[in-house]
């Protein structure tokens, strides 16, 4: 399976989809790959780096990296302003 050697390693993704019943957050890689993460908030036009856990065939599963901005960045994503991370 191709996706495996992203077993790990960190990719930014952009967000584009978010679940508020799931609380998880849909984007897409710079690889074109569909990535999935948990999130408690909408992330759709927010670009962060996400730790590939299980790449699957169609979806890689990952965790948001975490870094010591990210209450930060909790604070601006709910006021709804745009983020750039990397």
């Amino acid at each position: 399976q191709k996706n495996r050697r992203f077993v790990n390693q960190t990719v930014s993704v952009l967000f584009d989809e978010y679940d508020a019943e799931k609380k998880v957050a849909f984007g897409w890689s710079r690889y074109m790959k569909k990535v999935k993460v948990k999130s408690k908030f909408d992330l759709i036009g927010h670009i962060l780096d996400v730790k590939v856990l299980d790449p699957m065939t169609w979806l890689i599963d990952g965790d948001v990296v975490s870094f010591p901005e990210m209450d930060v960045v909790e604070k601006v994503v709910r006021k709804g302003l745009p983020v750039l991370v990397s």
